[in-house]
């Protein structure tokens, strides 16, 4: 168990290299801090961390700087959230209260800000909708080689999908086959809608239209994308800000997962628990993390759902601050996810 005095010092150290990068001396906790002891006291309770493994020397000299078990520490004992002041929380509510068309739009906008306002990369997850219910479903024919699906769900959200029959179809068809979908899917939940689909859909469509086993495949295709995971990420380039931590090999790798394994990425955040909650990259077991952190905080958007938000940083970040960002901004964007649902 560490003393008082340990635990001032641990904090001391974290900060200073949080702030300049650069390896504590005991001279610059003694001169720069309130722990009240000598410099030689407290190069004297910095060996003890260092024996401890909670800071390490990266060279030969005498200063030291955090190790991952002080990181881990310091999270969990220490660590304070700053107040997010008056004028970000407007900015955010201010770059968030444009009038958004689709749910998805939002949500790209939400990264967006994340990402500006912590200069790290986000990722924000859209509220996943307890009870989502079909209230519209549509085909329309583009032209005699494309279909329009058009979904509308009872949480606003509306998805339309352009798709091509893999034979010439006739209007008539696509205008018929799009009155059977409406009438037995509308005002079913998602989860029933997929199962009608794949069970009883079928054997209807073929009562009054005959095999048009290719384009029903088509339009459960089109229900399924259309009902993908919310998903957007910003801010990937902060990443080159961080080439002494992070090899070429390990920066490639990770573009390749935030632009292309969505479901792996969905993945790592797990069950997220109430607040917030940091993980150093080694507790993710994914090399593609050393050297990194990973914060993610769920939100609440009333009765509709909840959904994650996200940031990917180096793991000496100002974690005070960025935690201040991350509560005040999952706050401000399950207010206007809610007022979006209401009105």
């Amino acid at each position: 168990m560490l003393t008082a005095r340990q635990v001032a010092i641990l904090e001391s150290i974290i900060h200073f290299f949080t702030e300049t990068g650069e390896e504590v001396s005991s001279n610059m906790i003694a001169k720069q801090t309130d722990v009240g002891a000598s410099s030689a006291t407290i190069r004297n309770e910095m060996s003890k961390l260092e024996k401890s493994g909670y800071i390490q020397k990266t060279h030969l000299s005498s200063g030291r700087v955090p190790s991952l078990k002080g990181y881990r520490f310091y999270i969990d004992h220490i660590l304070k959230p700053e107040q997010l002041s008056v004028d970000s929380i407007s900015h955010i509510s201010q770059e968030l209260s444009t009038h958004f068309q689709e749910i998805d739009d939002l949500i790209h906008q939400s990264a967006h800000v994340l990402s500006e306002l912590t200069n790290y990369t986000a990722i924000v997850l859209g509220p996943k909708v307890q009870e989502t219910r079909l209230t519209d479903f549509r085909l329309v024919m583009i032209n005699e080689h494309q279909v329009m699906a058009i979904m509308e769900t009872n949480n606003r959200t509306i998805k339309s999908i352009v798709f091509r029959p893999s034979h010439h179809v006739k209007r008539n068809d696509i205008d018929k086959l799009s009155r059977i979908l409406n009438h037995d899917l509308v005002e079913e939940l998602l989860p029933n809608v997929y199962r009608k689909m794949q069970e009883e859909i079928p054997f209807i469509v073929r009562q009054y239209m005959g095999d048009v086993g290719t384009l029903l495949q088509s339009v459960n295709n089109s229900l399924k994308q259309a009902n993908q995971l919310q998903m957007h990420v910003s801010g990937k380039n902060n990443l080159f800000n961080l080439t002494n931590e992070l090899s070429i090999d390990q920066l490639r790798n990770l573009f390749d997962l935030l632009e292309n394994q969505e479901h792996h990425l969905s993945k790592l955040f797990g069950k997220t628990q109430e607040g917030i909650n940091i993980r150093l990259g080694n507790e993710l077991n994914d090399n593609r993390f050393e050297n990194l952190s990973l914060i993610t905080a769920n939100y609440r958007v009333g009765g509709y759902g909840d959904g994650v938000i996200a940031i990917i940083g180096p793991t000496y970040m100002p974690y005070s601050k960025t935690l201040g960002v991350v509560e005040g901004f999952r706050s401000e964007l399950a207010n206007v996810l809610l007022n979006y649902y209401i009105n």
